[in-house]
């Protein structure tokens, strides 16, 4: 232990905000955290982000992805694109039709397949140390959504996909903006480790490692969620008026924005940030 390391101070300024849980992390520590998230986040992903209904699995995030991302895209052609964590295919599915090859990154080897939506895919497995195995500039869309924050080292992530993208790439992400609870005990419905990316925290290491955030829209908030279950709606975040509607909850209450939320009224916010950036 450092001389004037003070564990009380540190953990303060996790729940703050001021810093990120677990992105400093190097050595048995980051790959516990690795071995850890690469069974759970399969296992939640499978039974909540893709739902089964009916037989058949419903992906519950197709009208975001084009809101706040694919939409600001149409008309444009990608050489490569890089999915990071994106099980089947279906975060990236919306825009596969405009890209030649995706490298998709993703641990659960049963989702592994060598399309997506038509397009040729290559998968592979991510690494404990969060390197990309790619050379450098050869992507020029990447997404992440609702990956990055199972990651523990983010910062150095954030920097490979700096990396491996040219001037002029896309940069779509989409991750929670709380802690998602006190991930010192255990939650549920969420893995061990798994906590939000504050936004302030977010725009400084983009911009930190060469990239522009053109937009970041807050969303997913939780009186969405409410009103879904009041009127029976059917994936919500896959109809036009209900991500409407969220973005204007979204927009009305951000001010009451924390990342330590531990008051009934400090959760009446939304719950996540869509950004759209480029490499400079």
């Amino acid at each position: 232990m450092s001389k004037g390391y003070d564990p009380l101070v540190r953990e303060r300024a996790y729940f703050s905000g001021e810093q990120l849980y677990g992105d400093d992390l190097t050595g048995q520590d980051l790959a516990d955290w690795f071995a850890s998230e690469e069974s759970g986040y399969h296992d939640i992903r499978t039974q909540q982000d893709i739902r089964a209904r009916q037989g058949e699995y419903v992906y519950g995030f197709h009208y975001v992805n084009y809101w706040y991302g694919y939409r600001h895209l149409a008309g444009r052609r990608f050489q490569c694109a890089l999915a990071l964590g994106c099980a089947k295919g279906d975060d990236i599915g919306g825009i596969a039709s405009q890209v030649e090859r995706i490298v998709a990154i993703e641990p659960a080897r049963e989702w592994w397949h060598d399309s997506i939506a038509g397009t040729p895919t290559v998968y592979m497995a991510p690494q404990v140390s969060g390197d990309i195995d790619l050379p450098a500039g050869v992507v020029d869309l990447a997404i992440a959504f609702g990956t990055l924050h199972h990651i523990p080292n983010v910062s150095h992530t954030i920097a490979e996909l700096s990396r491996v993208m040219g001037p002029g790439g896309v940069l779509l992400l989409r991750e929670p903006v709380s802690s998602m609870g006190d991930w010192r005990k255990p939650r549920p419905g969420s893995t061990r480790n798994e906590r939000g990316i504050p936004v302030e925290w977010m725009v400084h290491a983009l911009a930190e490692n060469g990239f522009h955030v053109k937009r970041a829209a807050l969303c997913i908030h939780p009186l969405t969620f409410r009103i879904t279950r009041v009127t029976h709606a059917w994936d919500p975040f896959n109809s036009r008026a209900f991500v409407w509607l969220d973005a204007a909850l979204s927009g009305m209450t951000g001010w009451n924005r924390h990342y330590f939320r531990d008051r009934l009224w400090k959760k009446v916010a939304p719950g996540a940030c869509c950004y759209f950036a480029e490499r400079k």
